[in-house]
């Protein structure tokens, strides 16, 4: 998915994260979770609709109504893609 978003609306940080070596302060910001999650005003969202609501009432642009595809079947070709992108990875 793509978030059309001005970059001078706000400013984020996309930090990568081994999994098995979780630094302290992502163990302290999201404890027993994985992710994705999203903070925000020192509040964190670990539920995938709860981020999606969260981006569209926070930082939608008055030209994108909403942040979901136009087509649902848009969602399932990127889970389909991730899946085997994961599954090449791993081998």
């Amino acid at each position: 998915m793509t978030l059309w978003v001005p970059s001078w609306l706000f400013v984020f940080s996309v930090t990568t994260v081994d999994l098995k070596w979780k630094p302290a302060d992502l163990q302290n910001l999201a404890p027993r979770t994985h992710p994705p999650f999203v903070s925000f005003n020192s509040e964190v969202k670990t539920d995938v609709s709860k981020i999606e609501e969260f981006l569209e009432e926070v930082l939608r642009p008055p030209k994108y109504l909403k942040l979901s595809p136009k087509h649902p079947e848009s969602n399932t070709a990127g889970m389909d893609i991730f899946a085997k992108f994961s599954a090449f990875i791993k081998n």
